[in-house]
């Protein structure tokens, strides 16, 4: 259920009714977890923030040819990955980087220093696992364990 009390499938309908206010709560919905799949994708928060904010446009776009009953948030997870790749090819460049606030921000919030050390280490290792991986594989990876 929605933010508003309205469904996802009434928010789309809305949207392409022409209300600005029910596309804003499909963007609300959507826009941490494209964001964040984006920042792991491109490899740097400006490539994500442009990549996210293309995903919406072609939201936008499309309204009309997204069924009313298929859950948005795949066809964006879908968009997204392409605006990664488009924007990479165009900058010649795919880097990985930690997401805005790093590990710190997965650690428990009594976590203490060792903790929160640890969880830093596990971060770095991760990424540059990650760093290492093809991008479709990389992006397929990352896709499966934001549906987890």
């Amino acid at each position: 259920m929605a933010q508003n009390g309205w469904s996802e499938p009434e928010l789309l309908a809305a949207a392409r009714r022409g209300d600005l206010y029910a596309f804003d709560h499909l963007v609300a919905l959507h826009e941490r977890r494209v964001y964040g799949l984006a920042v792991r994708i491109a490899g740097n928060r400006e490539d994500a923030r442009d990549a996210m904010q293309e995903a919406f446009l072609r939201l936008h776009r499309h309204l009309g040819r997204i069924e009313s009953d298929a859950a948005i948030g795949p066809w964006l997870c879908a968009v997204v990955v392409n605006a990664c790749r488009d924007i990479g090819r165009t900058r010649r460049r795919s880097r990985l980087v930690a997401l805005e606030g790093g590990a710190d921000s997965r650690a428990h919030p009594a976590a203490g220093p060792e903790q929160i050390a640890a969880a830093h280490q596990r971060e770095r290792h991760l990424q540059e696992a990650l760093r290492t991986l093809p991008e479709t594989e990389r992006a397929a990876l990352l896709l499966r364990e934001m549906e987890a």
